[in-house]
């Protein structure tokens, strides 16, 4: 994909979120859940193939309901890249019981599971084989100890599996990272009439309860739109984003809008609208700490050509995502002319004022591609392998040129 310089404006609607799509889809298995907007990106494909695997059906076009729950599981399925699936699906598969085999796409298998493995050590058999997990066994009661630093999404996994089933609890071993997405775990099993209670981040007490229906649209996803948000600022535009819920009062992806306020942006949410106008402060320094938001790495990497300095904090669990994105980050962010520091625990990026076109290989990484193109539609450039934004994001690039950008598929 070619880029040339642009300015960014219009109104375009919020990238539905596959956090919260992923989340509804297992709980599936215990009400109907109707999502009136799904989007059958790479990752919810993978999500659906892994409920199926646990007894939901598809009855009609994108409702999902368990017409027969296994009392065990057994078969095999294929997840391809979705790293959040893969660790709702190992948690079910230890609550509910079964033999399955998991087979693994290419980035998948670099994904480590230790943490689960610790967890369920010595009541489940688990073996990893290179694009191949296999699971055999079922956890002795509804208590799981587990830790959160290689990634959260088990205990959102657990939290989810314990509600669908006769509830239980899980004990926190460290702080885990991420912990935005522990909460909306918890707050959309509650909204449906769960019962999630998380004490001191330390334990969380999940019931076994009969969930009300889904039937609604997917709300938007901050992390994605801030992709958009932050190429009017770069361009120096303005962008009205709609269809994204109200922010939290937690830490998490839609901290953005307040990040770019920050900068001396006009950043704010008013009635499911982010509105984003304004000039940024050159002169301003940008700290953020990604630990409870990791995704945010991207969005606020991106801001690099519109501050003077970027410090990204609690970067370690980046190598572990999609590809190696401490690397993805620095290598991109150099070769569009920005100084980087990376340290043990730290990003700190710089700006040189002399913002160049650049030709981006994204290493197959759909944040790394949606990062490059706030700063790609300022100086110009290419990305290589451009469509990998079709694992969260098909309409991405749609999106970009309905908004002024000029871009050019390339061969």
């Amino acid at each position: 994909m070619k880029g040339y310089p642009s300015v960014i404006r219009g109104i375009v609607s919020a990238p539905q979120s596959k956090s919260i799509a992923i989340r509804l889809l297992f709980l599936s298995l215990a009400t109907s859940i109707k999502l009136r907007n799904l989007q059958k990106s790479e990752d919810i494909q993978d999500a659906i193939n892994a409920i199926k695997l646990l007894g939901v059906k598809e009855v009609n076009i994108n409702r999902f309901q368990a017409l027969d729950i296994p009392q065990s599981v057994k078969g095999s399925v294929y997840i391809k890249a979705s790293g959040t699936t893969l660790r709702f699906l190992l948690a079910f598969l230890a609550v509910i019981g079964g033999e399955v085999t998991i087979k693994l796409g290419p980035s998948l298998k670099k994904r480590p599971i230790m943490d689960f493995v610790e967890a369920v050590k010595g009541q489940i058999y688990v073996k990893q084989e290179d694009d191949m997990i296999f699971l055999k066994g079922k956890l002795k009661g509804n208590y799981v100890k587990i830790r959160g630093t290689e990634s959260s999404q088990y205990i959102s996994g657990f939290i989810l599996a314990f509600t669908t089933r006769e509830g239980g609890t899980i004990e926190l071993l460290d702080k885990p990272t991420s912990r935005s997405f522990i909460y909306l775990t918890a707050d959309i099993v509650n909204s449906l009439g769960g019962d999630v209670k998380i004490e001191d981040d330390k334990y969380v007490f999940v019931k076994g309860k009969q969930l009300v229906s889904y039937d609604d649209a997917i709300p938007g996803d901050y992390a994605l739109s801030s992709f958009y948000a932050i190429s009017a600022v770069t361009t120096k535009g303005n962008i009205v984003i709609t269809g994204l819920p109200k922010p939290p009062d937690y830490f998490g992806d839609h901290s953005i809008v307040e990040i770019l306020k920050q900068i001396g942006v006009a950043s704010y949410y008013d009635q499911g609208r982010w509105i984003v106008k304004g000039e940024p402060q050159l002169t301003t320094k940008v700290e953020v700490d990604i630990w409870d938001a990791p995704d945010l790495a991207m969005s606020v990497a991106s801001l690099a050509p519109s501050v003077k300095e970027i410090i990204i904090k609690n970067i370690r669990n980046l190598r572990i995502k999609e590809s190696d994105r401490i690397y993805g980050i620095s290598k991109t962010l150099t070769s569009f002319g920005f100084d980087v520091d990376v340290k043990e625990n730290e990003l700190i990026i710089r700006n040189k004022y002399s913002v160049k076109a650049s030709i981006v290989d994204c290493n197959n990484d759909h944040r790394i591609a949606m990062m490059s193109t706030p700063i790609m539609l300022k100086s110009g450039g290419e990305i290589i392998n451009a469509e990998c934004v079709n694992k969260s994001n098909p309409y991405f690039w749609n999106d970009i040129s309905s908004l002024n950008g000029r871009i050019e598929l390339i061969d």
